[in-house]
């Protein structure tokens, strides 16, 4: 994380060219190089002003307890700040905690997801926790078989896949004494199909993809809900470099409060999320195909 992280959720979209239609609706096309390009708007002023609504609106009332990991990063502040919106009592942890912004009802809290002894550290404050939010997150921007750096994919591993794993081991044990709670895990839509330009970290989010899965199906009986998250190119300084669309990070939180709030235990935040997402369920070599280039 920090200055390691180069991208966190964010689709180096080098093989997709993407701009708004004038019908507004997503559509396909290829272009002489064979390469499918995709088009979709994004109504950011939409979202925004209705971000910027809420918060300037009244909390309501209380909800409970969440914490939220990865809390320095465009979508972490985001989320942050929703949830206390939400009337949640919000813990924002982080391996910095200084770089933290105070944010009233907010506690800060230093946080090593890859740190076994960090998080055994931290459990005397987190023993109230209700909402897990995984958002924590590496890509390195490596391949798998071809990569610069032999040791990028178990940094990557360590911690989109093992640091949500070692959270959820200590934190549902205190979610089953209260009689439920709920684990977000922010994912990728890189979980379903990869992008062969950050291959490792496409890997480590279907095992956290899977992990999801096994864990829903697992902690169902004790009324832990278990959300996996899916969003495409986040706009962030992370992502700055990267071409358009991307998801503003407050559209991002709005999905996952909302799924907090409701019943989803998938989300695709977001139209580019939710037309690939719908591609993925139809046809999913269609998704690799397309990220790969081949389609």
């Amino acid at each position: 994380m920090g200055g390691e992280i180069n991208l966190i959720n964010s689709i180096p979209l080098t093989t997709i060219k993407a701009s708004t239609p004038a019908s507004g609706r997503l559509s396909h096309d290829r272009p002489a190089s064979g390469v499918r390009s995709v088009r979709w708007p994004i109504d950011t002023r939409s979202i925004n002003l209705q971000y910027t609504v809420m918060m300037n609106s009244s909390p309501g009332p209380e909800q409970g307890v969440a914490l939220v990991t990865g809390a320095t990063g465009g979508l972490g502040r985001a989320l942050v700040e929703l949830l206390a919106l939400r009337g949640y009592r919000v813990i924002a942890a982080a391996r910095n905690p200084d770089r933290l912004p105070g944010i009233a009802g907010v506690t800060s809290l230093r946080l090593d997801v890859t740190d076994r002894r960090s998080i055994e550290a931290a459990m005397p404050a987190l023993r109230a926790v209700d909402v897990v939010i995984n958002n924590a997150g590496l890509n390195l921007g490596d391949g798998i078989a071809i990569c610069r750096d032999p040791e990028a994919a178990e940094r990557e591993m360590q911690v989109n896949f093992f640091g949500p794993l070692r959270l959820a081991r200590a934190m549902v044990p205190l979610m089953k004494e209260r009689g439920g709670g709920a684990i977000v895990n922010i994912l990728s839509l890189l979980a379903l199909a990869p992008l062969p330009l950050c291959g490792s970290y496409s890997a480590s989010k279907a095992a956290a993809h899977s992990m999801t899965q096994a864990m829903r199906a697992e902690l169902r009986r004790w009324n832990v809900r278990v959300i996996g998250v899916y969003p495409g190119p986040i706009d962030t300084a992370m992502a700055a470099d990267l071409p358009e669309p991307k998801e503003p990070p407050s559209a991002v939180a709005l999905a996952v409060v909302d799924a907090l709030d409701g019943g989803q235990d998938e989300v695709f935040p977001g139209a580019v999320a939710q037309d690939l997402g719908a591609m993925w369920r139809a046809n999913p070599k269609a998704l690799e195909a397309l990220f790969a280039g081949t389609n």
